[in-house]
């Protein structure tokens, strides 16, 4: 009987998902057509998109003041030591969202991009645009999680703000994608508390470029580094299907299969 309790539980739970999920669509389809404007609209350019692995900091970032640039979640800590401001900044984790609210709503003079289902947290500025982003339902099946498919305005889920930032990338028409602070490597402070999938940290960060990026009572998740590299493999497997070249050009760092470049060579 319990387990029958549970099932029918889960089922209800799923269809609520769905019907929420069509509202969305229905009620707001006018702001997720907004994205529209940027499609193919940087045809044939290059830009970065910016994870945030400490090697940031041994690099030198205003090298990129001529390019598009796609950051992400907390990255707006980084602006005090750049002689410029990012293209765009993304966000696709509600805990992120929730713990970052007030310092993302604020954020002017750069395009805010995030999907629809966290617009209960993150403010309708005039500089952002939503987006749909199918998050997986069934954990079971792997390859529904990393669909790389743009032409309907879908962006899929991978395990990394950058998978998505990967795909939005190609959907305003990139040629060339160059990945900079991905070093793909995570520890857990001894000292934070970990419930289920979700860190709240005690300490300084050292994962990322600032020890405050997920310092003390900020919460994470815990880091899947193989589903990131799954997601990587496969961003750059599908982008080679469309003529979109995919580098690596972080100092540093543990991602595997994307082809390097050094950094420094991109701007001679």
């Amino acid at each position: 009987m319990k387990k029958l309790y549970y099932s029918l539980r889960y089922f209800l739970g799923l269809q609520k998902k769905k019907f929420l999920e069509l509202l969305d669509y229905i009620f707001l389809k006018s702001k997720l057509n907004k994205i529209q404007f940027f499609k193919k609209r940087y045809n044939n350019r290059r830009c970065f998109v910016i994870g945030n692995g400490p090697s940031l900091n041994s690099m030198d970032l205003n090298l990129m003041r001529d390019d598009v640039l796609f950051c992400s979640n907390s990255f707006f800590l980084k602006f005090k030591d750049l002689e410029f401001k990012p293209t765009f900044i993304t966000v696709e984790d509600h805990l992120v969202a929730e713990d970052n609210v007030k310092e993302l709503n604020k954020l002017d003079g750069i395009t805010k991009i995030f999907p629809i289902d966290l617009r209960h947290i993150l403010a309708n500025t005039a500089n952002t645009y939503w987006i749909e982003l199918r998050r997986a339902w069934n954990n079971k099946t792997r390859e529904k999680k990393f669909k790389f498919n743009i032409e309907k305005e879908t962006f899929y889920w991978g395990g990394t703000v950058l998978y998505m930032n990967l795909q939005l990338a190609a959907y305003m028409g990139f040629k060339s994608i160059y990945l900079i602070g991905v070093d793909l490597s995570y520890s857990i402070p001894k000292d934070a508390d970990v419930r289920g999938s979700v860190i709240t940290s005690n300490s300084d960060d050292p994962n990322h470029f600032n020890p405050s990026y997920f310092g003390k009572g900020k919460r994470w998740h815990l880091p899947e580094t193989d589903r990131m590299q799954e997601s990587f493999t496969n961003a750059y497997k599908e982008l080679k299907k469309s003529n979109i070249h995919l580098y690596n050009a972080t100092v540093g760092g543990n991602l595997k299969d994307v082809p390097r470049v050094e950094y420094n060579s991109l701007f001679e």
